[in-house]
């Protein structure tokens, strides 16, 4: 058992190795993953990596990389999510942001689990030099045949924000706020094809006007039994953003995953 765990991490960290790119975040938690009806195997995983690069008139290119470790027992699964953004535009940085995240997830009934979780992320052009968070919910199965699951995951948590200082705004350098975490997750799965739906709402506590929300579809066909294609859109809208930073930002993107 535990030589099968070792040789699992070095197949993680040999396809990092291979890709040359240094693992620091993407915002997106894959919650589908952990359900404990999947959970066969003590410890899984994935890599995956979409690009897309333009030459001529315009040069552009762009690189997303996440990796995912699962540890997993029949009353709990420990999470890990690392991942790393990057683009440029005509020799111009446009993208850079990264994301770490834990979490660990209580079975308790068919119906009932509970989670605890911690974050850190940084974005350039969000003007978010660092962002840190902790917290916790509980997390109801709402629906779960061998078709299709639906979880509704309620909590909350604290973060600290640290934003990026210009000239000519007067945004608060250092933000402590507490936010409630709502989320509903849904998915249909066969043996080649999985198709999820998560949102996120996540109110501040005391203040209505500042909200965030996060809506992301994922498709992912399966080429072999390790190597899928995977397909997302991703929705994201701070109500209440930094000074000079859009509200809402929207990304779709195309790649493939390695899962083992």
């Amino acid at each position: 058992m535990v030589k099968r765990d070792l040789t699992k991490l070095y197949q993680l960290w040999f396809g990092i190795g291979m890709l040359g790119y240094s693992l620091v975040a993407t915002a997106i938690v894959n919650v589908d993953n952990l359900h404990f009806q999947d959970a066969k195997e003590p410890l899984t995983g994935s890599v995956s990596l979409s690009g897309a690069s333009i030459s001529g008139n315009t040069e552009q290119s762009n690189v997303s990389l996440d990796a995912q470790v699962q540890w997993n027992q029949p009353e709990h699964i420990n999470l890990l999510v690392l991942g790393y953004d990057y683009g440029k535009i005509n020799q111009q940085r446009n993208v850079n942001n990264a994301f770490m995240h834990l979490r660990h997830v209580r079975h308790h009934t068919d119906f009932l689990d509970s989670e605890f979780y911690m974050q850190a992320e940084e974005n350039e052009f969000t003007r978010l030099n660092y962002r840190g968070l902790y917290g916790g919910g509980v997390r109801l199965t709402l629906g779960d045949t061998p078709l299709h699951v639906t979880f509704l995951g309620m909590g909350g948590f604290r973060e600290i924000e640290r934003i990026e200082q210009r000239t000519g705004y007067a945004d608060v350098e250092v933000q402590k706020t507490g936010r409630w975490n709502i989320y509903l997750m849904s998915r249909v799965k066969t043996d080649r094809l999985r198709f999820t739906n998560t949102i996120y709402w996540q109110p501040a506590m005391g203040e209505t006007a500042d909200w965030r929300g996060l809506f992301v579809s994922m498709l992912k066909v399966k080429a072999t039994d390790s190597l899928s294609m995977r397909l997302s859109l991703e929705i994201a809208h701070d109500n209440l953003p930094p000074a000079g930073v859009e509200e809402t930002d929207n990304r779709v993107r195309s790649g493939i995953e390695y899962a083992f």
